[in-house]
């Protein structure tokens, strides 16, 4: 049997989201968002289990440049996880004590 999208119920396809990751952008001095909207979303995402990234910028409630970099930087990362560091092993550090 094939399930149906969970309307007006925003967790109702809570493993699936679980798996996507959350960017969410705000500025500090937005009144249309305040950061105690913002907190009172972390907590509610958190609580869910849900992957998030914030980004609070020093603006109001328009869109700046940095926050579109930010984005497509973010997007970049969630399609290529950047590469884990290299570490090199010294010889010195790795022999055992004489």
């Amino acid at each position: 049997m094939r399930r149906t999208a969970h309307r007006g119920t925003p967790f109702g396809n809570l493993v699936a989201a679980r798996r996507l990751g959350i960017f969410l952008a705000a500025g500090r001095g937005s009144r249309e968002y305040t950061a105690a909207q913002v907190c009172d979303d972390l907590r509610l995402l958190h609580t869910a289990g849900l992957s998030i990234t914030l980004r609070q910028y020093p603006c109001g409630h328009e869109l700046m440049s940095q926050m579109l970099s930010d984005v497509d930087r973010w997007i970049i990362e969630q399609i290529s996880p950047p590469r884990a560091a290299t570490v090199e092993s010294d010889p010195e550090w790795s022999r055992e004590a004489e």
